[in-house]
């Protein structure tokens, strides 16, 4: 569950409070690449990975309302790292760590 560690790191840098695991909400998925949005995940990003596509995602809310989303999609398979999609009330937010638009 490396997601909800990356995810709770993620959320001290961008909001400088540290949450606990039973604050959030976590689910992984399976998905085919037509059912994918291709403006959160490129189609570049989803063409070499087999189906289904696995992926996890991590939510937080806060006291003042505002809605984190975390999307991670493995990439194992092609041995890369996963690439990371950020979103706080629906908006993307890139560049949470500093990686490259690969990993976003």
């Amino acid at each position: 569950m490396e997601e909800l560690q990356r995810f709770i790191e993620g959320i001290n840098k961008l909001i400088g409070r540290t949450i606990s695991i039973d604050q959030v909400g976590y689910e992984s998925l399976l998905f085919e690449k037509e059912e994918i949005d291709e403006t959160l995940i490129p189609t570049a990003i989803l063409a070499p990975l087999s189906e289904p596509i696995v992926t996890s995602s991590v939510d937080y809310t806060d006291e003042e309302g505002n809605y984190y989303l975390y999307i991670c999609v493995s990439r194992d398979e092609i041995r890369l790292l996963p690439y990371e999609v950020w979103l706080v009330n629906g908006e993307v937010i890139p560049d949470v760590f500093g990686g490259s638009d690969d990993v976003r």
